[in-house]
């Protein structure tokens, strides 16, 4: 079966549901459920290279399977591709590449907001180094 050339395609591999996207020349495969609520991937939006979730607007890199927006704060599963004649075979799942440290940490940050977006502001700032402390100030009542 010929892959659309602009819109993600869900298949399975190895007993795990996976969404093939072009994008160019390559495809990249990512794990087809968002680790937010568990829904549907394939029915996201590719925009450049990341995969939008319509249901709570995630983003992830489809490259890395990162997850680059609130409210997912988990990566999703990114697997090796290689195309040989006309077929699409997946090799391995890929890690998250390492965080370059940042040129300087901060002692010290302070989120105003403790609910997702603030988590995954904290979470996004551990992944590019931060080794300070981090705090989150909310209203919630419960931690």
């Amino acid at each position: 079966m010929p892959i659309c050339p602009t819109a993600p395609v869900v298949g399975n591999a190895r007993g795990e549901a996976v969404v093939l996207v072009p994008t160019g020349a390559e495809i990249c495969a990512v794990g087809a459920t968002c680790t937010h609520y568990g829904g549907p991937l394939g029915e996201g939006l590719v925009v450049g290279e990341t995969l939008r979730y319509p249901w709570h607007h995630a983003r992830f890199d489809l490259r890395t399977g990162e997850a680059l927006g609130a409210p997912a704060l988990t990566a999703i599963a990114c697997y090796e591709v290689r195309q040989l004649d006309g077929r699409v075979m997946l090799g391995p799942k890929r890690s998250l590449p390492a965080a370059a440290p940042p040129p300087v940490s901060p002692g010290a940050v302070v989120i105003i907001g403790a609910g997702a977006v603030g988590a995954a502001a904290a979470e996004r700032l551990r992944r590019l180094g931060c080794t300070g402390t981090i705090t989150l100030i909310g209203d919630e009542q419960r931690p």
